[in-house]
């Protein structure tokens, strides 16, 4: 693991220097993060951390393209990530939907509930924690919940969901923690 966390004055330009083998990277608070510098991420990767950098849907989509076996992705508080970029993640090659995603962090960002319903279908750890995003509410919502089918795990902490809301969701996603 490489993490460059938090190391102020450093741009996404520090990703071309990442070793080739590397398989998790955390980049939080990363400033200046580009699509260009998405194109230079080790294939290898399984674990990406960008939480609270400025990460936009083109990264998201580059990341999605070229980072085939990225099983865990962390995009909490990047404000501009929205439906869009969460979009790219369940286009997989040869019909595949979302390959092997399979933990996804999406709290305080843009995403709602079109981006939901798109998510690719392996996920089964979803983290929306907290609901507020540049001082207003995200966009998703209890009934765009609903639809993520397959969903093991889901972290809504500090949203104001409702318990009724909570059972309800309990009853429609099978075998979900919330």
């Amino acid at each position: 693991i490489l993490d460059l966390s938090s190391c102020h004055g450093l741009s996404s330009a520090v990703i071309q220097f990442v070793p080739s083998g590397l398989s998790a990277l955390s980049l939080v608070e990363m400033n200046n993060v580009t699509a260009i510098h998405m194109l230079r991420l080790p294939l290898g990767i399984t674990i990406l951390n960008f939480e609270n950098s400025q990460v936009t849907d083109a990264c998201v989509e580059i990341v999605a393209e070229r980072l085939e076996r990225l099983e865990n992705l962390n995009l909490a508080r990047c404000e501009n990530v929205t439906d869009k970029g969460v979009r790219s993640l369940s286009r997989g090659k040869e019909g595949e939907r979302g390959g092997r995603l399979k933990v996804l962090f999406l709290g305080e960002t843009r995403v709602g509930d079109e981006g939901l319903g798109e998510l690719p279908k392996g996920i089964k750890y979803l983290s929306l924690e907290r609901r507020v995003v540049g001082g207003r509410e995200a966009e998703w919502s209890v009934e765009g919940l609903k639809a993520l089918n397959g969903i093991q795990m889901l972290n809504i902490l500090g949203s104001d969901v409702k318990v009724s809301d909570v059972e309800e969701l309990k009853l429609k996603i099978k075998n979900v923690v919330i």
